[in-house]
């Protein structure tokens, strides 16, 4: 409940009463958006180690192809693979 005082050129005027505030949206909306967010991050740093594991398979093969030789340096180096 409130009370709403209004002073103006014919004195002074109360009301009375309650304020009812109306959801946005519905109530699982919320939930569902923190589980959505969540699963998003985690796919997330899945994709990233993942990648990274990728990477390191790829310089092992390379490695195993070229027994460590400067072909294989160049090679890696210019596409961007670490580990070496």
């Amino acid at each position: 409940p409130f009370t709403l005082t209004v002073r103006g050129n014919q004195g002074q005027q109360r009301h009375q009463g309650t304020i009812q505030v109306q959801p946005v949206a519905p109530a699982w909306v919320l939930p569902l958006a923190a589980v959505l967010v969540v699963m998003f991050l985690l796919v997330g740093l899945l994709a990233i180690n993942s990648w990274e594991l990728f990477q390191e398979q790829i310089v092992a093969s390379l490695a195993g192809l070229f027994n460590g030789s400067e072909e294989l340096l160049s090679l890696a180096t210019r596409l961007g693979l670490p580990g070496l």
